[in-house]
């Protein structure tokens, strides 16, 4: 496992980390669509 499995995992559960990150526009959908999909994500 590399660390994207980390960013996966704080945005998958709610919590501190999960708010802090959605805040920045950083959510499960997003990461997932930038590490496997391709995509691009603009911070908020």
């Amino acid at each position: 496992m590399g660390d994207e499995h980390l960013l996966l995992a704080l945005t998958a559960r709610p919590g501190v980390p999960f708010e802090v990150l959605a805040d920045h526009g950083v959510t499960y959908a997003a990461v997932e669509r930038v590490l496997w999909g391709g995509g691009e994500v603009r911070a908020g």
